[in-house]
C-alpha cells in the first residue's frame, strides 16, 4: 500500500467544512438573476441589452429591488470563497483555479455567445460599449418617462449577421462581455487583491467575539463611493474607467473575505441579520417612494440604495446560516462523526492533527469514529488504517478496536502509514 501523505489525512476533516448555506446562497443568487433578466426586458429603464417594445413600471421595480442585492451578494460570496481558496491553495493554486474557473469561461463567453448578444442588442436600438450608452430616436422617446438624460443618437441599424459578425472581432466599439462582466471583473479582484488576502490568510484566526456594530463598518466606504463616484462613474462595466463599480463590489469582496476569517464575526451575523434584514426593508420602502416619485431628493436614492443593499445582503447570509440545521456548530458536527482528535485540532485544544498508524488488525478508519447518537471518544483514541499486509497476510480478528494514541501492537511509528 502507498504512504498516505499529511494532506491526505486533513482531507476528512476539510469535507467536512463545506458550508452548506454559502451554497445555497449561490444557487438562490443565481436564480434570482433568472427572474431580474427576464424583468429587465420589461424594464424602462435604459441599461439592458434587449428591450421589449412595451414595458411596465411594475418590472422597473422588480429588477430595481433585485439589482439592490444580487450583484454585491455575488461578490460578498466570491469574497468569502477566495479566502477559503487561498487558504488551501496557496498564490499559485489560488491563480490557476482563478484562471480555470473565470477567465476561460469569460474569453469563450466573449467568442461564442457576445456577438449574437451585440447583434440583437444593435437590432434594438441600443448600443452599450466601453464609450458609454447610445440609444435610438424611438428609445429615447420611451426613456423619458423614466429619466432627462441626454444619451447619444444611434444610428439605425440595417446590417444582417454575416456582415456584422467580423467587425464585433476587429471593432472596439462593437464588441461586448455582455451579461460575464461579473467574471471579468471578479478575475481582476481576485488578482490585484492576492496580496491582501495572503496576509488576511497569515492571520491567526481568533475565536474573539465581535461587536454587531462593526458588521455595519462597510456601510462607510460604500455610501463614500456611492457619494462622490457614482456621478462620474455611472457605470458602464468598462473596467477601465469604471471606478464606482470596481471600489463598490471590491468592498463587498473584501468584506466577504474579513466575513470567512474570525469565528466571532459569524457569530455576530448570527445574533445581527434580523435587525438587518428589518433595516434593509426599510430602506427599499423608501427606495420605492423615490422610485414612485414620491420622495425626489437626488441624494435619497444613493444613500437608501447603499443601505438597503448592504443591509439585505447581511440578513441573507444569517438567514441561510440559520435556516441551514447542519450549521448549528461546524465543531458539534465534526465531534459527532470524527474521532476526537480531529474535533480537538478544530477547537484549538491541540496545535496539529494526531498521526495514524496503519495496521492490519483495523478495517477502516470509520472504527474510529463513535456512533452518531453515542458519546464521544476519548481524546487520545485513535484509529489503524486498512490496508493489505505488506507480507501478504490477512487481517486478524478484533478489528473493531480502536488504539489509544494510534499505535498498533508490534508495530512502530516507522512501519506505520502516516495520515
Amino acid at each position: 500500500m502507498r504512504r498516505i501523505s499529511p494532506s491526505m489525512g486533513a482531507a476528512l476533516p476539510a469535507a467536512l467544512d463545506r458550508r452548506v448555506d454559502i451554497d445555497v446562497l449561490r444557487v438562490f443568487a443565481t436564480y434570482m438573476l433568472f427572474i431580474f433578466h427576464v424583468a429587465k426586458v420589461f424594464d424602462p429603464a435604459p441599461f439592458f441589452h434587449v428591450r421589449n417594445a412595451e414595458t411596465s413600471p411594475v418590472f422597473y421595480i422588480v429588477a430595481g429591488f433585485i439589482a439592490q442585492w444580487h450583484m454585491p451578494l455575488f461578490f460578498l460570496l466570491a469574497g468569502w470563497s477566495a479566502l477559503t481558496s487561498i487558504r488551501s491553495r496557496g498564490a499559485r493554486g489560488f491563480f490557476n483555479e482563478r484562471a480555470r474557473k473565470i477567465l476561460i469561461p469569460l474569453v469563450a463567453g466573449c467568442v461564442f455567445f457576445g456577438p449574437v448578444l451585440k447583434y440583437y442588442e444593435l437590432r434594438s436600438g441600443l448600443d452599450l460599449s466601453h464609450t458609454g450608452l447610445r440609444v435610438s430616436d424611438e428609445i429615447r422617446r420611451s426613456l423619458a418617462s423614466v429619466t432627462d438624460y441626454a444619451f447619444a443618437p444611434l444610428p439605425p441599424f440595417h446590417e444582417s449577421f454575416a456582415a456584422f459578425w467580423p467587425t464585433y472581432f476587429t471593432r472596439l466599439d462593437r464588441f461586448t462581455w455582455s451579461h460575464l462582466w461579473f467574471l471579468a471583473y471578479l478575475f481582476a479582484m481576485s488578482i490585484t487583491l492576492t496580496p491582501l488576502l495572503l496576509f488576511l490568510r497569515g492571520l491567526r484566526r481568533r475565536n474573539d467575539d465581535v461587536h454587531s456594530s462593526l458588521l455595519y463598518a462597510p456601510l462607510v466606504p460604500l455610501l463614500i463611493v456611492q457619494l462622490t463616484l457614482r456621478g462620474r462613474f455611472p457605470g458602464i462595466y468598462n473596467l477601465y474607467n469604471d471606478w464606482a463599480n470596481i471600489a463598490f463590489y471590491g468592498v463587498y469582496f473584501l468584506s466577504g473575505a474579513l466575513l470567512a476569517g474570525p469565528a466571532g464575526a459569524e457569530r455576530a451575523v448570527a445574533r445581527e441579520w434580523k435587525r438587518a434584514l428589518s433595516i434593509g426593508t426599510a430602506a427599499m420602502l423608501v427606495l420605492l417612494l423615490t422610485a414612485l416619485q414620491l420622495i425626489r431628493h437626488p441624494m435619497v436614492p444613493l444613500v437608501t440604495s447603499t443601505i438597503a443593499g448592504w443591509c439585505f445582503v447581511l440578513g441573507l447570509v444569517g438567514l441561510a446560516r440559520a435556516l441551514n440545521p447542519a450549521n448549528s456548530s461546524t465543531r458539534d458536527r465534526r465531534r459527532r462523526v470524527l474521532p476526537r482528535p480531529y474535533a480537538a485540532r478544530d477547537s484549538g485544544e491541540i496545535p496539529r492533527p494526531p498521526v495514524l498508524f496503519g495496521c492490519r488488525n483495523h478495517r477502516d478508519l470509520r472504527a474510529a469514529a463513535p456512533d452518531r447518537s453515542g458519546p464521544v471518544a476519548p481524546r487520545n483514541e485513535a484509529a489503524c488504517v486498512s490496508h493489505p499486509h505488506p507480507q501478504g497476510g490477512r487481517p486478524g480478528r478484533g478489528s473493531d478496536r480502536v488504539l489509544a494514541r494510534g499505535r498498533c501492537p508490534g508495530r512502530t511509528a516507522h512501519d506505520g502509514y502516516a495520515l
